[in-house]
């Protein structure tokens, strides 16, 4: 597993050769640790992008998994975060042959006053899945649960040890 904090990384590091080092045989194991701030969400969704292109998955789903990616860790610094506290954004790819095995986790400091624990998020989605979509007005809290569940096979939350939340989903596809 590497880990890469991009708030120490200059706008001149090969990204690409950054990801290329962390991959394995069997898949990778990458874990990116930054500040709560917005300005951080570009190196994150282009590092998505590079990992995904490494691993040869159509650019359909390299799209669908960056704003997947960048829903959840939104979410993270508007809801669950204090401005610059550490934010965690971790992937994982498990290969064999064509088939990939993949999961995206967002942890975030769960220090905001909005901040719920995974059992409130479920309950959440519980409640926001069996509204009518179809006539709701509000851009608003709709992409964690309506971006994200059409796109993945299955979206979860955890509780950390010391009280965080995670977020995360699972995908299972072919690479090209």
């Amino acid at each position: 597993m590497e880990t890469i904090n991009i708030d120490h990384l200059s706008s001149s590091v090969d990204k690409e050769k950054y990801v290329e080092k962390c991959i394995q045989e069997k898949g990778l194991d990458i874990h990116f640790e930054y500040s709560s701030d917005f300005r951080n969400a570009k190196t994150l969704r282009d590092f998505i992008e590079i990992i995904f292109v490494k691993f040869k998955v159509s650019p359909k789903y390299i799209a669908r998994f960056i704003l997947a990616t960048d829903e959840m860790n939104n979410n993270a610094i508007e809801y669950w975060s204090l401005s610059h506290e550490n934010n965690y954004l971790r992937v994982n790819i498990a290969r064999e042959w064509k088939n990939l095995s993949i999961v995206i986790e967002v942890e975030d400091s769960w220090n905001w006053r909005s901040a719920k624990t995974a059992e409130q998020m479920e309950e959440y989605r519980n409640e926001r899945m069996n509204e009518d979509f179809r006539h709701h007005t509000s851009i608003r809290g709709r992409g964690l649960f309506l971006i994200i569940i059409k796109i993945v096979d299955e979206l979860y939350f955890r509780n950390t040890q010391n009280g965080w939340l995670i977020v995360g989903f699972k995908k299972d596809l072919l690479s090209i």
